[in-house]
């Protein structure tokens, strides 16, 4: 997928105060994805290759719009 298709894609379902959850995946010692860590924010900007969202404690994070396709890392979904 060329990275303005994932964009096209992913820009249709999010838009600025739309609440995402970030999963944070890891490998356990046999290899296999374990989540490590779970969050909520909401989306507050929208850019030609990244979004930008704001969690509770006041921290902002950007990611790549890529995110919502991957599978294990740090995945985002709506």
């Amino acid at each position: 997928m060329k990275i303005e298709q994932i964009r096209e894609t992913a820009q249709k379902k999010l838009f600025v105060g739309k609440k995402v959850k970030v999963l944070e995946f890891g490998k356990d010692r046999h290899g296999a994805n374990v989540l490590r860590k779970r969050r909520t924010g909401t989306v507050t900007g929208l850019y030609p290759f990244i979004f930008t969202a704001i969690f509770a404690g006041g921290y902002t994070e950007s990611f790549r719009y890529s995110q919502f396709f991957e599978s294990d890392g740090e995945v985002v979904r709506l």
